[in-house]
Order: structure tokens, then C-alpha cells, then sequence
């Protein structure tokens, strides 16, 4: 027996109001009235039913066209890293070998110029060089070659590498950590390491007034390294902060826009962060400053048994399995 759909009703206040005749007749119209309903039923249902097709084939086609567009886009990365670099090399090259003026025939305002060309040389190797650390990032080619290392030295050179660009600018680095005189072993890949924390000090320096200090606080928590980044300067807005993480994507602030910039270095810091089982955040208000943290794992209390073994034998000559 299938389901009523309803039921109708027939009232009076008088008695015996109704004959067999009117029970028929409501019974009749109670028929027509559910084989109405059920046609509607029916064909809302068929019409939810299509409407729902029509909208998945629509998502799929638009998914189809966005993997198309990012691989045509990954595509187009890889050309434009593999024009440029072979390029870049040998201007970078013949600069090397002009500065070095072996014949004395440059005067200073041209060795100044081939400076500034060596410089221009600098930068568009680094663009290159983030360009293919976004394609692999988006492609998840990106990978880490991770060894056993003493973070404090590099911690300590790169703080030493900015400080003579900071001191023009009346700016300072103070370094914040809670065993200085103790190694800070971690299991990581040095190179990407250096690469997040050059980073975000690059950051803090170009978007700090001139004269403000810029604080690095480093505190290891079991196998965590917790690294936080700390400037006075310009700050970030919260509609800024959403889109930051986003390749190409850079502040609205004019403060920031009138300063070079490829909108690439934090989609890539983050990435190394995360690939080392880690994050990094971004905390800050325009005017007050930002702080980067990011933590990765990694972190030991010394060399590995495996690690004393291998330097062993390479002091000895031999070469470690």
C-alpha cells in the first residue's frame, strides 16, 4: 500500500450532514487531488535532478579548464626559467670578467656601471630562481635533501650578512636565543633553511623605517624549531594578510608597492616550513609592525650515531657507507 500523501477533510455542524453520495465524491476529489500532487512531486524532483546534472557538469568542465590553465601556466614558468637562465649566465660571465679590468683600461664611472649591471645580474638570478621554486611548488616537484647540521653558525652569518646593508639605514638585528654558546642541531635541508630565514629578514629590513631594530627569537621545543621574525615596520593589513600567501599577490600599503617586490618569497618560505613538517604565520596590524613565525621539525640534541660515524671515517680518509 503506497504512502498518503494527505488527507482532506469534511466538517459540518449539522448531524448526518453528509451521505454515502458525498463520501464518494470527496473520495473522488481526494484522487485527483494526490494525482496532482504527485505529478508536481514528480517533476520537481526530475527538475532538481537535472538542475543538479546540468551544475556538476558545469563544475567539471571548470575544473577541467582551471587543471588546463595551471598546467599551461606551470608550462609557461619552466620556459621562461630555462630561457632566461642560459642568458643570465653569460652576461653574468662577461660582467665578472670586464670588472676585473685586466687590461686597466676601464675608467671608474664604467666599472660603476658594469656594478650596477652586476647588481641587475643579482636580482633577475634570484627571480629566476623563485620562479622555479613556485613551478615546483605547484607541480609538487619541490623537494628537500635534508642532513644533519649545526643551525647556530648559519643563524649567525646570515645576521651577520644584513647587518651591513642594516647599518645604512641605522638598523640593527638583535638576536634572541636561549642557549648562545650551545649548538642548535637540527635534521633539515640547510640550504632551504637559510633560503626561509633570508627571507624573512629580507622582509623585515625592506618594510622596517630606518633606525628600528629588528628582533630574531629562536627556541627549540623537543623536535620543534620555533624561529620568530620581529619588525617595527609599515605592517600588513587584514585583507593584505589573506592574500599574501598567494603567488605574485604583494600589499596594498603604497609604502610597499613603491618598493621591488615579486609577490613570490613567502609562498616559498611557507612551502619549505611546511615540507619540513612545519607552518608559518604571519602576525601584524597596519602601522605596528609584523611578526613571522614559522616552527619546522627537525630538531635534536646532537649528531646522530650515524652522522659521528660518517665525519669519523672522512677524517680517516674513508668514504662512509
Amino acid at each position: 500500500m503506497s504512502r498518503p500523501l494527505g488527507y482532506v477533510h469534511a466538517f459540518s455542524s449539522v448531524s448526518d450532514a453528509f451521505t454515502g453520495d458525498d463520501a464518494g465524491l470527496l473520495q473522488r476529489v481526494a484522487e485527483q487531488l494526490g494525482s496532482a500532487f504527485e505529478r508536481v512531486r514528480a517533476t520537481d524532483h526530475s527538475t532538481r535532478l537535472s538542475a543538479e546534472q546540468g551544475l556538476r557538469r558545469m563544475l567539471d568542465s571548470q575544473n577541467r579548464e582551471l587543471k588546463e590553465l595551471t598546467i599551461s601556466r606551470d608550462r609557461f614558468l619552466r620556459t621562461i626559467v630555462h630561457e632566461l637562465h642560459s642568458p643570465l649566465m653569460s652576461v653574468q660571465l662577461i660582467t665578472d670578467l670586464l670588472m676585473q679590468n685586466a687590461t686597466a683600461n676601464l675608467g671608474e664611472e664604467q666599472l660603476a656601471q658594469l656594478g650596477l649591471i652586476a647588481d641587475s645580474g643579482e636580482r633577475l638570478k634570484a627571480l629566476v630562481g623563485n620562479l622555479l621554486d613556485v613551478s615546483q611548488i605547484q607541480s609538487d616537484t619541490f623537494v628537500l635533501a635534508p642532513e644533519e647540521f649545526d643551525a647556530m653558525p648559519m643563524i649567525r652569518d646570515l645576521c651577520q650578512t644584513f647587518s651591513g646593508v642594516l647599518a645604512l639605514h641605522g638598523q640593527r638585528i638583535e638576536l634572541a636565543i636561549e642557549r648562545p654558546d650551545e649548538p642548535l642541531w637540527l635534521n633539515a635541508d640547510p640550504s632551504r633553511f637559510s633560503s626561509l630565514l633570508s627571507n624573512l629578514i629580507a622582509n623585515a629590513c625592506k618594510y622596517s623605517d630606518d633606525g628600528m631594530p629588528i628582533r630574531i627569537q629562536v627556541d627549540r621545543k623537543d623536535v620543534e624549531l620555533h624561529v620568530s621574525v620581529i619588525d617595527q615596520g609599515v605592517g600588513i593589513s587584514d585583507d593584505d594578510l589573506s592574500r599574501l600567501f598567494s603567488p605574485f599577490e604583494r600589499g596594498t600599503n603604497p609604502v610597499v608597492l613603491n618598493l621591488p617586490g615579486t609577490g613570490l618569497g613567502l609562498v616559498i618560505a611557507r612551502s619549505i616550513a611546511r615540507l619540513h613538517g612545519g607552518d608559518l604565520v604571519l602576525e601584524s596590524s597596519s602601522g605596528i609592525g609584523t611578526t613571522a613565525l614559522f616552527h619546522i621539525q627537525g630538531a635534536q640534541d646532537g649528531p646522530s650515531e650515524a652522522y659521528r660515524a660518517g665525519e669519523a671515517a672522512r677524517a680517516q680518509g674513508q668514504s662512509p657507507d
